[in-house]
């Protein structure tokens, strides 16, 4: 085979990368190097198809030849850089970590591109993971990258999320009165905390689909018990407090979504012991259920019930302090009460 055959095999034509068939080649090569760290990224271009059904795949292969024109230039000159799919991109970054690769990706995705005449952001979702020294496989270290680019993308835009999903939350929506503004409200509220608390991208992400999916069990409980207007009783507790459970069972059906399956089983714990459905306590239950329990409950508080009006938020910091190291976590409510004027500015 000769050397421009060769050039065409290992290139995609479009973008100049290299191409899918020559990196998987190449991945039994990369594994044999034991003394090589190497951070993994993955990236998806969100909306392509609008973009090809609005302005044309002109400007859709445009877009994408930017795309790798931002990746090589950024990128070091001994990173693998390959177009993966029709939108996506893998990069694999010899001898680097995620925290520095995460840096680097994050100055490329927050360019600007040309589209349709006008500047615009980019919209990437990215997955990074790393394979370490001596140990770990280069093609687990892509599926992970895969995985977390996944559930951001299902977090960035409703258009890239299940189907599935999707119509359990409308219908979810319909059946209760839980409403969308609500779970948006609580997602918002848990990102300030946990950008406070200095979470990586990665948690932030589960964070935020955590705000947004943790009563999908709500979907296998009775309308007659969600809708109801008179107190509760002592049997429509018991099925209510099914619902953790029943979400649980829910996402962890869903690949790219099960990592959160586990925080939805322990959303309605308390820092006391005395929540459910396994009465966990302190620090036994996750960080992130955590968060939301606070999130949850300053909600529920600043918006009208049907049998209460809504405090004010000054109220409501007010109860969060005063149940802090029973309902919830001291620190966390710590925390919250001293970001309440940012939380201020979303009510």
């Amino acid at each position: 085979m000769d050397s421009k055959n060769m050039e065409i095999d290992i290139y995609d034509p479009l973008t100049g990368l290299y191409n899918r068939k020559y990196v998987e080649e190449r991945l039994s090569e990369l594994d044999t190097f034991k003394n090589t760290s190497m951070a993994v990224v993955m990236l998806d271009i969100n909306g392509i198809k609008l973009i090809n059904d609005t302005f044309g795949y002109r400007e859709g292969d445009k877009l994408l030849r930017s795309v790798a024109n931002e990746l090589k230039h950024g990128l070091g000159n001994n990173d693998i850089i390959a177009r993966w799919g029709e939108d996506e991109f893998l990069v694999l970054m010899h001898d680097s970590n995620m925290e520095n690769a995460a840096k680097k990706i994050e100055t490329i995705v927050s360019t600007k591109i040309k589209l349709g005449g006008k500047d615009e952001q980019l919209s990437v979702a990215v997955g990074i993971s790393s394979k370490c020294r001596f140990k770990d496989s280069i093609i687990q270290a892509i599926k992970d990258a895969e995985e977390e680019m996944n559930r951001q993308k299902f977090v960035m835009n409703k258009s890239h999320r299940s189907v599935v999903v999707n119509a359990i939350l409308a219908t979810l929506h319909f059946k209760s009165w839980e409403t969308e503004e609500h779970a948006k409200r609580l997602r918002d509220y848990c990102l300030i905390i946990g950008n406070e608390m200095n979470l990586s991208m990665k948690e932030l992400n589960e964070l935020a689909l955590l705000a947004i999916l943790h009563d999908i069990g709500k979907i296998g409980i009775s309308e007659n018990v969600l809708k109801k207007r008179e107190p509760l009783t002592d049997s429509d507790w018991t099925e209510i407090k099914k619902h953790p459970e029943i979400g649980y069972e829910i996402i962890s059906n869903i690949p790219e979504l099960k990592t959160i399956a586990k925080y939805i089983l322990h959303h309605h714990e308390r820092w006391d012991g005395n929540g459910y459905p396994h009465r966990l306590k302190g620090e036994k239950i996750p960080l992130f259920c955590r968060i939301l329990s606070v999130a949850d409950a300053f909600d529920a508080m600043t918006n009208d019930r049907i049998y209460r009006k809504a405090l004010k938020i000054d109220q409501a910091i007010s109860e969060i302090k005063k149940n802090a190291g029973s309902q919830f976590d001291p620190c966390i409510a710590e925390i919250f009460s001293k970001i309440y004027r940012d939380i201020k500015s979303l009510v």
